[in-house]
């Protein structure tokens, strides 16, 4: 298995384990996201909308509001079907809160650099 697929692999299995639906399109862009970080070493805070979205949609050939609007339905359907109990673990929450999209990446960023 070459790096590139281990990484992959590493970010496919912690979405899963959030519960994101693999076979949404918006999973797909946050798996996309999260190597595109990796991959280019571009850890320290970052703009979504004016780093990475932008890439996406070329490679795609979306418009950035399509991007952020899927990835925003799969983490909210993420959301409705996950053990709240599993998420407030995962995100170190005390309560029951939604994560966004950013939150989500850099948990994910978190526990495959490890």
């Amino acid at each position: 298995m070459t790096a590139k697929n281990e990484i992959r692999d590493k970010i496919v299995y912690e979405l899963t384990y959030l519960g994101y639906d693999i076979s949404l399109v918006g999973t797909r862009y946050l798996i996309e996201i999260i190597y595109i970080i990796v991959t280019k070493k571009l850890l320290d805070e970052i703009s979504l909308k004016n780093d990475i979205y932008p890439i996406l949609a070329i490679k795609y050939n979306k418009n950035i509001n399509n991007i952020k609007c899927s990835i925003n339905y799969a983490t909210e359907a993420m959301y409705n079907r996950s053990d709240i109990c599993k998420l407030k673990k995962y995100f170190n929450f005390i309560e029951n809160i939604k994560p966004h999209p950013k939150l989500v990446i850099y948990a994910v960023l978190n526990k495959i650099s490890r």
